[in-house]
């Protein structure tokens, strides 16, 4: 989930900036992004911020989980 969260950021930081930054941003997606295409839903600068924000908090409530059962297994 982490390298999700960080497409949706760098989307939200490069793609505005103009082509050269665009396609740096599809390079840099096209190699990170773990799931298929169709998962791929880039919207607008805030809202793909929010995706990256949320994936990041999921990323951290799964990172808590695994390390509680850890401790009590």
């Amino acid at each position: 989930m982490a390298a999700s969260a960080a497409c949706y950021a760098l989307w939200a930081v490069l793609e505005p900036r103009g082509s050269q930054s665009q396609a740096r941003a599809q390079e840099l997606v096209h190699r990170w992004w773990p799931w298929h295409w169709s998962w791929w839903k880039p919207a607008d600068r805030r809202r793909n911020l929010v995706k990256a924000g949320a994936l990041i908090v999921a990323e951290i409530e799964r990172l808590d989980r695994a390390a509680a059962e850890g401790e009590c297994a």
